[in-house]
């Protein structure tokens, strides 16, 4: 078989969209194969410095293996190899690394990778299904993207990253582009792995309190594609929201009104009801916002992870999303897929992706300031103006509230859609980001109706009234839409869900002890290394506890559950070891004593309240089902 033909049949079973995208792609004479006796040897590139480089076959440095070593306290790597050459860094790569590895390869010229193609025989580094190949993509898309569709929220600050010297000099302003990217992917990985060190035991609490909803009620992927071809207005909460509220009344019998958790009290009290409200946060704070403005006349989309309150207290039809959280993931092996849904760090950007999934178009943004419009955080009416500025009689005492509440952000700055700056912070910054992105990836038709907030690259600006006027005909019957969507069977069975958990609990009642064993034996180690010399007890102390540490790690299920919450602990690890490393033997032990006292406590309590969440829900499944429960 012709070798190009083999690689592109490859290249088609792992990722059809690329493979038509190298089809299409047309030769460039910079890009040469070059051929000795009929047999490829090398690609010859001219670079935009007037400089030729050569890929041709070579023997890599060692620096891959160490690179992919397993770490014991560690889960599998996360590699970026920045640009392919002829494949053999990647070869290298995946032959170092274990069956968990992610490696997203980034190449920026589609004319190179085809000649690669056209050479060389590359089709089992092609198919590899710890591989994930981007090709003349932008940074952002090739990089940020790609993460955020492989793990949802992406918490692995120490992955690696390995260049191909030449393939990076031929092509230096885009692949320094891809570094500040990486770069800021580091920091985002870091803010997020705080965020869930934080918040994880009560998201996985939230979950096990929603689990009779998620049952009870259908995914989003229902929704998907139901509305194509229908305009969709996002409604978020900022300032500029009150003046635009009665041209939402004139909008709703045409256009879906997709409205975020923080605006629904300002709709209703100007007499709109949205199609959709979305509620995303796991803190009570957000309930307020919710509270009282339960109506049976909108659909209430939520994720497992929202606050319970809002879930129970739902007056009307709900749906439930997809989640990045593991316990969710689990769950999803007997509901089946809930349907994605991508936050990008703000409900009103989850809304927007919500739009985008049901064929919505164009999609008009209002409300989405992205800046502290007239120095107010957010619109009127809300649950901001009942419980924060509620105790304050004067408007200059609510102004003073809102200037307060503005002085706690970190600030940032944008360009407004009226010519001028406006004060913003670095959260909304970073969603206008998300939003712009989105738009360009996806070739959305999208207006930005927000008037006096931030540019947003890609959109279109129009006043709200204009839209309406614009887009707003035919008149649509949406609610018998949404409500066809909703299948009448239950997403999973909760019999199958409820045996699966009491195994699930009994697990985790035998991890729990092994933790327990692992804390004992660490507390030797501990006392052991403070005295000097030799030690049989600290060298027993040391072998139980990898021993311990290697039977919790081998534990696929409780491991894959708690995933995010123990690559907090991991990461804390990490940092202690490498921020105190040593050559004396003593001061090592002590080290590893911590480390593992660190992992076990972590675990144990990881387990506990793994143990009773489960065995509190099955109760109330029992009572719910009539399952007969397990103790």
């Amino acid at each position: 078989m012709n070798v190009y033909i083999k690689n592109l049949k490859a290249l088609e079973e792992k990722d059809r969209p690329l493979a038509v995208k190298i089809r299409a792609t047309l030769d460039d004479p910079r890009v040469r194969l070059i051929k000795v006796g009929g047999k490829a040897t090398a690609i010859e590139v001219s670079c935009g410095n007037g400089e030729t480089a050569v890929f041709q076959k070579q023997i890599l440095p060692s620096n891959v293996r160490r690179i992919t070593e397993r770490k014991q306290f560690g889960f599998s790597e996360v590699i970026i190899l920045l640009g392919i050459g002829l494949g053999e860094t990647l070869a290298e790569t995946l032959a170092a690394s274990d069956a968990g590895t992610f490696i997203l390869l980034v190449e920026s010229s589609p004319a190179h990778f085809k000649k690669l193609l056209e050479g060389f025989d590359v089709s089992g580094l092609i198919c590899d299904p710890r591989v994930v190949i981007s090709v003349g993509e932008s940074p952002v898309d090739a990089i940020m993207h790609r993460l955020e569709e492989e793990f949802g929220v992406f918490t692995r600050s120490n992955f690696q990253v390995i260049k191909n010297g030449i393939a990076v000099s031929c092509d230096e302003a885009y692949y320094q582009e891809a570094e500040k990217v990486l770069a800021r992917q580091k920091q985002m990985a870091e803010g997020n792995l705080a965020s869930i060190s934080r918040l994880s035991p009560v998201w996985q609490e939230n979950i096990f309190s929603n689990l009779d909803a998620i049952l009870r009620n259908p995914g989003i992927k229902h929704l998907f594609g139901r509305m194509a071809g229908i305009p969709a207005v996002i409604v978020a909460a900022g300032p500029s929201l009150d003046k635009n509220c009665p041209w939402l009344v004139k909008a709703r019998d045409s256009m879906v009104i997709i409205c975020v958790d923080t605006a629904l009290k300002t709709l209703l009290k100007n007499g709109v009801t949205p199609h959709f409200v979305v509620a995303l946060d796991a803190l009570l704070h957000n309930y307020f916002h919710m509270a009282g403005a339960e109506r049976p006349d909108y659909t209430l989309v939520v994720n497992p992870v929202t606050y319970p309150l809002i879930l129970s207290e739902c007056a009307g039809p709900m749906m439930v999303t997809s989640y990045s959280e593991p316990m969710v993931q689990w769950l999803e092996q007997f509901t089946g897929d809930l349907g994605q849904n991508l936050t990008g760090g703000s409900v009103a950007t989850a809304a927007f992706d919500l739009a985008m999934r049901m064929g919505c178009s164009p999609i008009i943004l209002t409300g989405q300031d992205l800046a502290f419009t007239g120095n107010r955080t957010h619109s009127g009416g809300g649950a901001n103006d009942e419980f924060v500025y509620s105790t304050v009689g004067e408007m200059s005492g609510v102004e003073i509230m809102h200037g307060d509440a503005i002085s706690q952000e970190i600030s940032g700055a944008v360009e407004g859609n009226l010519g001028h700056t406006l004060k913003s912070s670095v959260k909304m910054v970073t969603w206008r980001n998300w939003f712009e992105i989105r738009i360009a990836e996806k070739g959305v038709q999208c207006i930005n109706a927000t008037e006096g907030g931030a540019i947003i690259a890609g959109t279109k600006p129009m006043c709200l009234h204009e839209a309406v006027m614009e887009y707003g005909q035919p008149r649509r019957e949406i609610d018998k839409v949404i409500a066809k969507a909703r299948p009448v069977h239950l997403p999973g069975d909760p019999a199958v869900i409820g045996q699966k958990m009491d195994a699930l609990a009994a697990k985790a009642r035998d991890i729990k002890k092994v933790c327990s064993l692992g804390i004992k034996e660490a507390e030797k180690l501990a006392m052991a290394a403070q005295r000097k010399g030799a030690d049989a007890a600290a060298e027993s102390a040391a072998r139980m506890c990898a021993n311990y540490l290697g039977v919790i790690m081998h534990e696929n299920e409780f491991m894959g559950i708690n995933r995010w919450r123990m690559e907090a602990t991991m990461d804390r690890i990490q940092r202690l070891r490498t921020g105190l490393k040593t050559a004396d033997p003593s001061k090592q032990a002590f080290i590893n004593a911590e480390s593992f006292l660190m992992f076990f406590k972590d675990a144990y309590q990881a387990t506990k309240e793994l143990e009773k969440n489960i065995r509190r829900i099955i109760r109330q499944m029992d009572g719910s089902y009539g399952l007969g429960g397990g103790g």
